[in-house]
């Protein structure tokens, strides 16, 4: 009796140490819980505490965030070699512009990152509260019921054996049958308790499990918070970096803008000074072109006149040339009466030495000098024989002609001039003497001037009537075009297709003519019908004409006023403001 109840006392015991050992592990447990909810408590304060701390915000880490913030800091050595030019202050304006989105950007992008990771945290704390719950209940409540039970089983059988012990009149009757129940009452208990053991067991395994589960929880917990941890310091760092980057860029816009307004201030300057120069630069132009616009107009006159008179020139070279060639020819078919022809030149020689002879004696005696001037021009001409006398004889009819084309221009202006006294005044003059004193010239030569300007504004108004018209007429007609140095021009006849090269002579007919119908010269009336003339020899006009043409071809030109002589004309032969009618025809060599 005494040790059976000793016995169960003893398991009772072990059963309430077993049941308190499992409830102290059960509050031990729930320790690393809490301390795991206030360590991710603390993370989270650090780590947004410092986020929200800072003058901007975090960079985010995906790749876009990456690409801003290298392009950040490429945007630095860039600006550094433009921060003279104008357009360096829009450069650090936009890639300010661009590192402030992408801090604006980054902003964004952490405040979600906190939403989640706050989301996340609730998340974790829920679990890890459910976590809790659910040990506290798998600890407490089957503990509690367990132990509740077989407590009360093992009070009831306790009370039910000291009851027994109490019954003394009882005790020799049925010490046999209650030893037997006693046995039967500590197996069952026995075996109750190792039910309750293995019960526990069972319980302790499922608390490692939750221990284990709790454990990995804590590492992944762990894990996260170090990546945080990390996050937190990069983010960090990058924000020091892009503030001050930032504050470097500012201060480079503050400094790119001072030096703009500099540069402004200084080219306004320069702009008011070029300005002031580029003014006076300016009148004094005005003033010189104004001065020199008369000298260039009389200079471009001249320069016409000038091509006219050294094409005229070439044609009378031209024409000399061939009269030269024509008497060489007939010197040597007249070599025959070269005895003859030296005799009478010798017999002329006496005469003109007897004659200058008496010319000589008789100076004061101006009528018998004139006299016998006339009387000796009525007489037969002597033939020019040699080199020298030919010379002279083609320049006196160079000269003679130059004259009768003179007096007949001024015969078509309208001034007739005696002949006969013509050849008188020029004989006196070569002979170095004169019927009139030289107050008597100048008054003579000072009314026909006066004639000759008189006449010279007539025809003006005249011609530039007439040049008006001709050329408007002309211009209507078919096929005329205008070039582009501005005169008007209609190809009668193309030619073949031999154009000229620049390279050799051109043998051409050339009629210069006004648009009154006067003509100014005319290779017609030369013996060969003709002038051979190499191509830069002719005036820019006539070289245009040429290249219009081929061989046999044949271009009319006509030119206004304003592209030949202009306004003053070219006395006596052309008038004030006339058109030229130019006839051009290109022959085979």
């Amino acid at each position: 009796m005494n040790r059976g109840t000793l016995a169960l006392a003893i398991a009772i015991l072990l059963f309430s140490n077993s049941a308190l050992t499992a409830e102290t592990n059960s509050n031990n447990e729930s320790e690393p819980l809490s301390r795991l909810s206030d360590i991710l408590q603390q993370r989270h304060d650090a780590l947004f505490g410092t986020i929200e701390q800072l003058d901007i915000p975090p960079a985010n880490y995906d790749h876009e965030a990456v690409r801003d913030s290298e392009y950040s800091r490429s945007a630095q050595p860039r600006l550094q070699s433009n921060t003279r030019s104008s357009n360096s202050t829009t450069q650090l304006k936009k890639q300010l512009a661009k590192v402030q989105s992408a801090a604006q950007q980054q902003k964004v992008n952490a405040e979600a990152q906190e939403k989640s990771y706050k989301k996340s945290q609730q998340r974790l704390s829920a679990q890890i509260a459910q976590l809790k719950q659910q040990l506290s209940e798998a600890q407490k409540r089957p503990a509690e019921s367990s132990l509740r039970q077989v407590g009360e089983q093992v009070s009831e059988r306790i009370r039910s054996v000291w009851a027994n012990i109490q019954k003394p009149d009882n005790t020799n009757r049925s010490s046999g049958n209650n030893q037997t129940q006693l046995t039967a009452q500590i197996n069952d208990l026995t075996q109750q308790l190792t039910a309750a053991k293995n019960l526990n067991a069972q319980r302790q395994a499922d608390l490692d499990a939750l221990k284990l589960q709790l454990a990995a929880t804590e590492k992944a917990s762990a894990d996260k918070l170090a990546k945080a941890d990390s996050a937190a310091k990069a983010k960090d760092d990058q924000s020091q970096k892009l503030t001050a980057q930032i504050a470097d860029l500012q201060q480079k816009l503050k400094d790119t803008e001072k030096s703009s307004s500099e540069l402004q201030t200084q080219a306004e300057n320069n702009r008011k000074e070029a300005a002031t120069q580029i003014a006076m630069l300016q009148h004094k132009l005005n003033a010189v072109q104004k001065r020199d616009a008369g000298k260039q107009e009389r200079i471009d006159a001249l320069s016409q006149s000038l091509d006219s008179n050294n094409l005229q020139l070439n044609i009378k070279i031209d024409t000399l040339q061939q009269q030269l060639a024509a008497a060489e020819k007939a010197s040597e078919e007249q070599k025959s009466l070269m005895a003859v022809q030296e005799v009478e030149s010798k017999k002329r020689v006496s005469q003109i030495e007897a004659l200058q002879q008496q010319l000589a004696d008789n100076k004061k005696s101006q009528e018998q000098s004139a006299t016998h001037t006339v009387a000796a021009n009525k007489g037969p001409s002597a033939k020019p024989v040699t080199n020298a006398e030919k010379q002279a004889y083609a320049n006196g009819i160079m000269y003679a002609r130059q004259l009768r084309e003179i007096n007949n221009q001024q015969q078509q202006m309208g001034l007739v001039l005696d002949n006969r006294f013509l050849v008188s005044g020029f004989n006196d003059e070569m002979n170095k003497q004169s019927s009139m004193s030289s107050k008597d010239l100048s008054a003579a030569l000072t009314t026909f001037n006066s004639t000759v300007d008189k006449k010279m504004n007539e025809l003006a108004t005249k011609s530039e009537k007439s040049s008006n018209s001709y050329l408007q007429e002309f211009n209507k007609k078919k096929g005329v075009k205008k070039s582009l140095s501005g005169f008007s021009y209609q190809v009668v006849s193309a030619g073949n297709n031999k154009k000229n090269t620049g390279n050799g002579p051109l043998r051409i007919q050339l009629r210069e003519s006004l648009s009154t119908g006067v003509i100014v010269s005319d290779t017609d009336k030369l013996e060969d019908k003709s002038i051979t003339i190499y191509y830069e020899q002719l005036p820019p006009l006539l070289q245009e004409g040429i290249n219009m043409i081929g061989e046999g071809g044949f271009v009319k030109i006509v030119v206004p006023a304003q592209l030949v002589y202009g306004d003053a004309g070219s006395p006596p032969l052309i008038p004030p403001k006339s058109t030229l009618i130019y006839d051009l025809k290109r022959l085979a060599p």
